[in-house]
């Protein structure tokens, strides 16, 4: 066996064999960051002061991943969840915002109108992820309050708000539903067959 046969053998004996626990140890991963963020009280730069606060973004960049890898594992799958959004159900049938249909089923429990869902995705989860920004429509509460995705009827800031230690919560059921299915749910999933084979041994 030559060198590089045996540094492939040694990264691969800590591979993942299955898809289904390598999302899942991902998932919990996050959602113990997630604990520690809520849980962390720091002083953080606001404006021309100081103050003391949680690690409210980081959190909810890592929740609503958590939202969409659960959702992403639906897409084109012949086993979805029932997902009610307006007087229809829906499937998940390609990337990006439909992911987040997810959260109008059993693993998150919302009744979010389609505009809705959209804004969460496109001011929440991807500005945030991607640009470090959140709408101008969207605030972080560090509050227990549901439903922990929460629209109001006012327009401007604070239409939509996410209530990030009940979101907290949310997501562990979730997590905790989907290790539950996931046979069911990796037999189906698309995204499963893009994991690559483990070599070596």
């Amino acid at each position: 066996m030559n060198m590089q046969q045996l540094k492939a053998n040694r990264f691969n004996r800590h591979r993942h064999s299955f898809p289904s626990t390598m999302v899942i140890e991902a998932m919990e991963q996050n959602l113990l960051a997630v604990k520690l963020a809520l849980q962390n009280t720091t002083s953080v730069q606001n404006g021309s002061e100081r103050a003391f606060g949680i690690l409210g973004y980081p959190a909810a960049i890592l929740m609503f991943s958590i939202v969409d890898t659960i959702g992403s594992h639906f897409r084109k799958s012949k086993s979805q969840p029932l997902m009610i959004v307006g007087n229809g159900s829906v499937k998940i049938s390609c990337s990006g915002d439909q992911h987040f249909y997810i959260l109008n089923s059993e693993y998150f429990n919302l009744e979010l109108k389609k505009d809705d869902i959209k804004a969460f995705y496109k001011i929440g989860r991807n500005a945030l992820t991607h640009n470090s920004l959140i709408g101008e429509e969207l605030t972080l509460a560090a509050s227990h309050d549901t439903p922990f995705l929460e629209v109001c009827e006012a327009s401007g800031k604070g239409k939509y708000v996410v209530h990030l230690h009940s979101f907290y919560e949310a997501c562990a059921n979730a997590i905790t539903l989907f290790k539950l299915n996931k046979d069911t749910i990796f037999e189906n999933s698309i995204n499963a067959k893009m994991f690559p084979l483990t070599r070596g041994k």
